[in-house]
């Protein structure tokens, strides 16, 4: 069963500054992250859209069976709090809903 979900992460300042590294973080989040506990590609989470408005990492992410998407969302939160600590910004906020 796949889920789609649009998600939505608030940061504490401007995300406009950083397109080219959210860009390498997406990839990294698509190769690694999103599969952890994945048998097959298919079956992890991967992030089939983005866009940046101001303080707002806008995600569109597709779930496979072993990494739902709710989860895949929760993952890319972690991973932001840790990347984003070395440009002094944070997370804020998280919203998610079924497309």
């Amino acid at each position: 069963m796949e889920f789609k979900l649009k998600g939505e992460v608030q940061v504490s300042g401007s995300l406009e500054d950083l397109k080219e590294v959210v860009i390498s973080w997406i990839s990294e989040l698509n190769k690694d992250i999103l599969l952890r506990g994945a048998k097959t590609p298919e079956d992890g989470a991967r992030i089939i859209d983005w866009r940046i408005e101001e303080n707002r990492l806008i995600l569109t992410i597709g779930s496979g069976r072993a990494v739902r998407a709710h989860s895949a969302l929760l993952r890319v939160r972690n991973f932001l709090m840790d990347k984003l600590g070395q440009y002094r910004l944070g997370v804020r906020g998280l919203k998610a809903e079924e497309v």
